[in-house]
Order: C-alpha cells, then structure tokens, then sequence
C-alpha cells in the first residue's frame, strides 16, 4: 500500500455506524496513516474517532483499543511533541484538529 495515497476513509463507515462490523485490515491502514502523522492526518482521525462513536459491535475490542491509542497518541497543536508533516495553518485544518482534540 501506497501510504502516502491511501484514501481518508473506509468504504464501510455507514455499515460501521448501523453496528455492522468493519474491514479490519482498513481501519489498521488508518491507524499507521494517523501514526505515522503524514499530511492530512487530521481527516483520517476523523475517520477513526467516527469509529469510536459507532456502536460497539462495529469493532473488535483489540481493535477498538488500537483506534483508541492511536486517537490518544495523535498530535493535534503545533506545540505537541514529535515530528510530523501535516499542515496545521489552513483554516480547515485549523477547525478539523480543533473539533478532534475536543472529542
């Protein structure tokens, strides 16, 4: 895979939302996307944190708290530690890492 092209998403986030479960393999691609902070970061952890509002039947909970630990771990000011490349000035990055951290 291609990490730096993987799509923001998972084609299953709706059936995740009716408690249905999900494509592991996806939501780990998400996960390594989010770790590893590439450029928009911030839209695949939405993805993530959508997850953990799904009901508990959408995730396995080994899975649940890898998702969990990653959203923990993720960087959402400037002034956080790490290195990283995702772009933190555009106003919509600014709102997206905004209304993460806050959920």
């Amino acid at each position: 895979m291609d990490i730096k092209m993987a799509p923001p998403g998972i084609p299953d986030l709706a059936a995740a939302r009716r408690g249905e479960p999900v494509r592991e393999e996806r939501v780990r691609e998400l996960i390594t996307f989010v770790d590893a902070r590439h450029d928009c970061a911030d839209f695949r952890a939405a993805t993530l944190i959508a997850l953990l509002y799904a009901p508990p039947t959408s995730l396995s909970p080994e899975l649940r708290a890898e998702v969990e630990r990653a959203i923990l771990a993720f960087a959402y000011r400037m002034d956080e530690p790490g290195t990283d490349a995702m772009c933190m000035f555009s106003e919509n990055h600014q709102v997206l890492f905004a209304v993460l951290e806050y959920l």
